[in-house]
């Protein structure tokens, strides 16, 4: 009960002062004295427990997923690559694009030859040229000086002189130049013999008198000679050597 200040029983604010205190409701009333000894009192009931709260399906449906959606380490779904088929592919388009290229020309190497070799074929060289000289030296007429250096003389015309002797003599008071020798034919044909010219030369090497004279056969075989033998009377005082060869069409 609360006291207030009207209350007959609240005196000078001397006397105890009392304490509000909740008062009882009549369930607790009577769940407080429901008529059994506190010893035979049955168990109370144990309290309800609160339900659970209840989710939303929308609000669950709508939360982003933490799985993914796939296992990276699973291989795609899909057809099966055949890897021959696409490595022989691969290999026909490379061979293709080297065969488009343009091929450059195939050279043949020829093997190193050795010193031997190189020494043969040079003796064969050498031996074909001495052996056939005169084919040389008529294709390339400047090449009889270098056989003639190395003592093998070339004769195209296939005759020469032998035997070429000068004689000085006095006939009738006169002086008479005598020239004689030998034509022999060197080659292995039958050769015509041309006319023989003669030349008287000074100091300087000048000619200073020429004149010509008939072989005595017209032809030789081969191996044959014939003499021959000229006289010049008088000659030039200045001369001092005689030149003989064969007449030819510069001296006409």
């Amino acid at each position: 009960a609360t006291t207030s200040a009207g209350d007959p029983g609240w005196a000078g604010g001397t006397g105890p002062t009392s304490v509000d205190a909740p008062a009882a409701t009549p369930a607790a009333a009577e769940a407080e004295d429901d008529g059994w000894p506190d010893d035979l009192m049955p168990p109370k009931p144990a309290a309800a427990a609160e339900p659970e709260p209840e989710f939303s399906a929308a609000a669950v449906e709508d939360a982003p997923s933490v799985v993914p959606d796939t296992d990276p380490f699973t291989l795609p779904e899909g057809p099966t690559r055949d890897w021959d088929a696409e490595f022989e592919a691969a290999e026909a388009r490379r061979i293709a694009r080297e065969q488009a290229k343009p091929q450059a020309k195939r050279r043949f190497a020829l093997p190193k030859p050795s010193w031997a070799t190189v020494s043969l074929a040079l003796l064969v060289v050498i031996g074909a040229i001495l052996g056939w000289r005169a084919d040389v030296v008529r294709a390339l007429p400047q090449t009889g000086g270098l056989f003639a250096a190395i003592g093998l003389p070339v004769n195209l015309r296939g005759l020469a002189f032998d035997a070429v002797k000068v004689q000085a003599d006095v006939s009738d008071k006169v002086p008479v130049v005598i020239v004689e020798g030998v034509v022999v034919n060197v080659s292995k044909v039958r050769i015509d013999v041309p006319r023989l010219r003669f030349a008287m030369r000074g100091q300087n090497g000048a000619e200073t008198h020429t004149w010509t004279a008939l072989p005595q056969k017209p032809s030789l075989a081969p191996g044959e000679s014939q003499p021959f033998r000229t006289r010049l009377a008088s000659p030039p005082a200045d001369s001092r050597e005689v030149f003989v060869r064969f007449f030819n069409r510069r001296d006409l």
